[in-house]
């Protein structure tokens, strides 16, 4: 590679998750089995990294290219994503600089030298990148979420005389945000680095920078909080209308004793 080589790494998020196992049955690729690992492809002699947590990862590629590759692997499997955020990181190869590698939050360029230019390296931006776009996906779900919360509160005061006898909405949309924080953890995993940042300290640095840059920690940060209120409200308004329901019983139960005790009384 010569000194400032220059390409563009751009990710777009599915819009869901991605059965990449599905991809490598079809295509006869051995199966992914670690959660950072990618499905690598080679489409038009430039690789794309595939996750299944729902995003795809491009080296390189033109926008055509792109539409071209989305609408193979949508005939292929037979589905069809929505590629509504994306993301984009220039890297620059250059030898010349003092660093092993820096970011330049200006131009949001990554100039790193030749030597550590690796599959390892290319592998934890690719991660980085991906996290960041599908981190996107689930902050637009959590501003949904606040305006359902609203929504949910305004018809719970509008009908509150009739608590007692609605269907208890809040506990459906908290198993559903329950869900949602899992998907987070368990599939994107932005708690966890990739295990090869804890045997060498180089891609430690590297992962650790990408992440400042991408905000990955911040962001997770603030969309676990905005989980978290919306949680409590569900929590709040299940436990308004559970109460609601047990009062309503215990009036049933005393209206029932009372009409046992006068039909007693009446045949005396």
């Amino acid at each position: 590679m010569e000194n400032n080589f220059e390409y563009k790494i751009k990710a777009l998020d599915a819009g869901k998750n991605i059965d990449i196992q599905m991809i490598a049955a079809k295509l006869q690729l051995p199966i992914v089995t670690k959660w950072e690992m990618p499905l690598i492809l080679n489409y038009n002699h430039k690789d794309v990294h595939i996750y299944q947590f729902g995003a795809f990862v491009f080296f390189d590629f033109l926008d055509k290219e792109i539409k071209e590759f989305i609408s193979y692997i949508e005939k292929l499997i037979e589905d069809e994503f929505k590629t509504k955020f994306e993301d984009e990181l220039n890297i620059i190869i250059d030898n010349n600089i003092k660093k092993s590698f820096y970011i330049d939050f200006n131009t949001e360029t990554l100039h790193i030298k030749e030597e550590y230019i690796s599959k390892e390296s290319l592998a934890l931006i690719s991660l980085t990148i991906a996290q960041s776009v599908s981190l996107e996906r689930y902050e637009a779900l959590s501003d949904e979420l606040e305006d359902d919360i609203e929504k949910t509160i305004v018809k719970y005061n509008k009908y509150k005389h009739f608590l007692s006898i609605m269907k208890n909405i809040a506990v459906g949309k908290a198993l559903n945000l329950i869900k949602t924080r899992h998907e987070i953890i368990s599939d994107i995993m932005v708690l966890d680095k990739p295990s090869i940042t804890w045997e060498w300290n180089i891609y430690d640095e590297l992962y650790e920078m990408l992440a400042r840059f991408f905000e990955i920690n911040r962001r997770y940060k603030i969309l676990s909080h905005k989980l978290d209120n919306a949680l409590e409200s569900y929590t709040v308004l299940n436990e308004i209308n559970e109460g609601s329901r047990a009062n309503f019983l215990e009036l049933l139960i005393v209206i029932l004793i009372v009409f046992e005790i006068i039909m007693a009384f009446l045949h005396i």
